[in-house]
């Protein structure tokens, strides 16, 4: 399995430094794990070394691996912010966005084309749009420089892009989740009001950031994994001073 390979290689980095730190050699890992050194050696090289090694790796430097992808996170704070203009774009393609997502992924254009059917003409548009927004240069023989790192970009919740993924999520996920109110199966609904003060709702959605960080980390190293069980996972949280009427209207009879 493995995240990006960014994203492993900077975990990778941050584990060997954690060793130096508590003076853990990897045989001390080897035999914390039950493998060979020579595994161990590969394991702490490899970008798809799987999340349960990296657990048992975290365990014997008597680190969480949430601390763990914390320090990682904090080591690329610098991520890459769109500019107005490119926002403003991608509201109007996102079909771009996503082409953009899998080549700063590390797939190739062929990759690209093929994993979606679509023409190579298509291609040749996609990519002139993206390098007229200043997003990746063009090279001979279908190769392409992304010049933002991979899976490090991020946008503002209530521009462009926020505002337009947004709408486009809450309508087709509340419809998905009203179809299947009558066959569950693996949908978790949960629904309620509680009467909660400001610093009541402001620990509320502090817990819940926390917990999202920790879940995205997990997600973050399953994506793209070949690892049997991982799937697509949506979830939709709201929260706000509101109260529905279902309960509290009394009329006339």
């Amino acid at each position: 399995m493995a995240g990006s390979y960014g994203e492993i290689k900077s975990i990778l980095r941050i584990l060997k430094t954690v060793m130096k730190e508590k003076n853990i050699l990897y045989a001390d890992i080897a035999e914390a794990i039950g493998v060979s050194l020579p595994t161990v050696k590969r394991l702490m090289t490899d970008n798809d070394i799987s999340l349960s090694r990296l657990v048992s790796i975290c365990e014997k430097l008597e680190i969480s691996f949430f601390d763990l992808v914390d320090r990682v996170r904090s080591e690329n704070a610098d991520s890459f912010r769109f500019t107005k203009e490119q926002e403003e774009f991608f509201g109007d393609h996102p079909d771009c966005l996503a082409f953009l997502f899998e080549l700063a992924g590390g797939r190739s254009v062929t990759a690209i084309r093929q994993r979606h059917g679509i023409s190579s003409r298509s291609v040749n548009r996609y990519l002139k749009q993206l390098e007229a927004v200043n997003l990746i240069e063009r090279r001979p023989d279908d190769e392409v420089k992304v010049l933002i790192r991979p899976n490090n970009f991020v946008w503002d919740d209530d521009g462009p892009i926020g505002k337009k993924y947004s709408r486009h999520f809450i309508s087709e996920f509340a419809e998905h989740t009203l179809a299947k109110l009558d066959q569950p199966e693996d949908l978790k609904l949960f629904i309620g009001t509680r009467n909660f003060s400001r610093k009541n709702y402001a620990d509320f959605t502090s817990e819940l950031d926390d917990l999202l960080a920790k879940y995205r980390s997990i997600s973050s190293m399953n994506r793209d994994s070949d690892e049997s069980g991982n799937q697509k996972m949506s979830f939709m949280m709201v929260a706000d001073f509101w109260s529905d009427s279902f309960f509290g209207r009394i009329r006339d009879l």
